[in-house]
């Protein structure tokens, strides 16, 4: 099954011009407002989204906000004209990258690219979680550590403080006979390739 891209953009040309960039990545439907993009959001799952801050009836953050309330964990690029300090910081928030226009296209395909990328890693990461019999929370723990993010950054994303994290930490290298949670996401990556 090919990659599903969600490109959320209310300009026709500039849509025309993003879907020709990222088209032979996956199949690529386009949502010109917020409404339609919170039913495709609702109606259907996504390798990656993109979706522009201003449309004509709602903003991009807001659609976004809506669907990760509603548990869409896909990867996300915002990009907007505008580099307000605020639009920055709730990006951020919901997990998503941030590009301000205009970008070059190199950016956009990277995103994309990577996007791409995760499918094939949670895979491989659920395939280790079984082999170790890891619970969801250790699997998640594993996950954002294979991402490359930094204890800080899985507690914030999981909201849970320093000391849970640690124990579920603890927990998943019993399990998998790791010294260290770098030592086991080095050991996964490793056998994967």
């Amino acid at each position: 099954m090919r990659p599903r891209l969600l490109l959320v953009e209310d300009n026709a040309l500039v849509a025309r011009a993003f879907e020709m960039l990222i088209d032979a990545y996956g199949d690529v439907e386009i949502a010109s407002s917020a409404a339609a993009a919170s039913e495709a959001l609702a109606t259907k799952s996504w390798t990656a989204i993109i979706l522009d801050i201003r449309l004509p009836d709602g903003s991009g953050l807001d659609v976004l906000e809506n669907a990760r309330r509603a548990g869409c964990r896909s990867p996300a690029l915002i990009y907007s004209g505008n580099h307000q300090p605020s639009e920055l910081n709730r990006a951020f928030a919901l997990d998503a990258e941030y590009l301000v226009k205009p970008a070059t296209p190199n950016a956009l395909v990277s995103f994309v690219a990577k996007a791409l990328e995760q499918p094939a890693l949670r895979r491989w990461v659920e395939t280790w979680a079984a082999r170790y019999e890891l619970t969801p929370t250790e699997t998640a723990v594993l996950f954002s550590a294979a991402e490359g993010k930094t204890r800080a950054e899985i507690d914030a994303e999981h909201e849970t403080a320093p000391s849970t994290t640690k124990s579920h930490v603890h927990n998943l290298l019993a399990k998998t006979g790791d010294t260290s949670l770098l030592a086991a996401v080095t050991r996964m990556l490793r056998e994967r390739d």
